[in-house]
C-alpha cells in the first residue's frame, strides 16, 4: 500500500541545507515533507527559491528540484567555472512570456569576455526573468531555468578566483550589477552583454569582495537574515576559521 505524498502549498516550505542534503520542512508544525541528498555536491552550498524551483549550488555545480517534491529537475556542470563554492541570483516573479517588452531585438549582440554566443532573438524562448546567474571564481553565468542550458558566459576581468557578487537592478529588470574584486559591471541578464564597467578602488589591501545593496534590495534583505545563504561567502570563511584551515 503505497503512503500518500503531503502536499504542502509551496509558500508554507522552509527549505534547508545541512550537510550537503536538502531538506523542506512545514513552517506550520516543523514536519519534514521531503528530502533529497543531492549527488555530487559538497562543501558549503548555496540554496534559492525561484517561484515554483528550488536551485541547490556548490563544488561547481548548480541543481534545480521540483518545490513541492524535491524530486530533480535539471542539473548544470558550469563547464570551465571550476569546484568551488557558488553564488545564485534567480528572479522570484513566474517566467513571462517573451516579447518586444524584454528590449532585446536582432542588435543584441554577443557578450564582452564570453565564450558562448548571444541567443538568437528569432530562436529563443529566454526572458529576463527566466536567467538564473550563478557565479564562482571570477566567473558569471546565465542559465534558461526551464532547462538548465548554458545562455552565456561573462569572465569578469582581473576576477581572478574571487566570489562575484550579483544583483538585480528592480528599476530595470532586463538588467543586473555584477561585483567582482574592485570592479562593477552592469550586465543583461538575456545576452550577458556588459553595457559599462566601472573600477572603485586600485586598493590592493583590505579584502576584496565586493558587497552592493540599493533601496529596493535592502528592502527584501531586511526579512532575509540569512541572505548570505545564497551568496555562501560569509558562511564559507566561518567554516574555514572554525576548523583552521580549508574546506573541501
Amino acid at each position: 500500500m503505497s503512503i500518500p505524498i503531503r502536499v504542502i502549498p509551496p509558500n508554507q516550505l522552509l527549505v534547508c541545507v545541512t550537510h550537503t542534503k536538502v531538506y523542506a520542512v512545514d513552517k506550520r508544525d516543523g514536519t519534514r515533507v521531503w528530502k533529497n541528498e543531492v549527488s555530487g555536491l559538497r562543501g558549503v552550498l548555496a540554496v534559492f527559491i525561484s517561484h515554483d524551483l528550488v536551485f541547490v549550488a556548490g563544488a561547481g555545480k548548480l541543481v534545480a528540484l521540483d518545490i513541492v517534491n524535491g524530486t530533480e529537475k535539471w542539473r548544470n556542470e558550469l563547464p570551465s567555472m571550476g569546484y568551488d563554492t557558488v553564488s545564485i541570483l534567480a528572479s522570484v516573479d513566474p517566467p513571462t512570456v517573451p516579447d518586444q517588452a524584454d528590449g532585446f531585438g536582432s542588435d543584441s549582440t554577443s557578450p564582452a569576455y564570453s565564450k558562448y554566443p548571444a541567443p538568437s532573438s528569432s530562436a529563443t524562448t529566454v526572458t529576463s526573468s527566466s536567467v538564473v546567474l550563478v557565479s564562482t571564481r571570477g566567473k558569471v553565468m546565465g542559465i534558461d531555468r526551464n532547462n538548465g542550458l548554458s545562455l552565456w558566459r561573462f569572465d569578469c576581468p582581473k576576477g581572478g578566483y574571487s566570489l562575484p557578487s550579483a544583483l538585480f537592478d528592480v528599476a530595470n529588470p532586463n538588467n543586473a550589477f555584477v561585483g567582482c574584486r574592485s570592479r562593477l559591471y552592469y550586465l543583461e541578464l538575456v545576452t550577458g552583454r556588459c553595457v559599462w564597467e566601472q573600477s572603485l578602488t586600485h586598493a590592493i589591501f583590505g579584502g576584496g569582495y565586493l558587497s552592493m545593496a540599493d533601496y529596493a534590495s535592502s528592502i527584501r534583505a531586511a526579512c532575509a537574515y540569512t541572505s548570505p545563504d545564497s551568496n555562501p561567502q560569509a558562511n564559507w570563511n566561518s567554516e574555514v576559521v572554525e576548523k583552521g584551515g580549508w574546506t573541501w
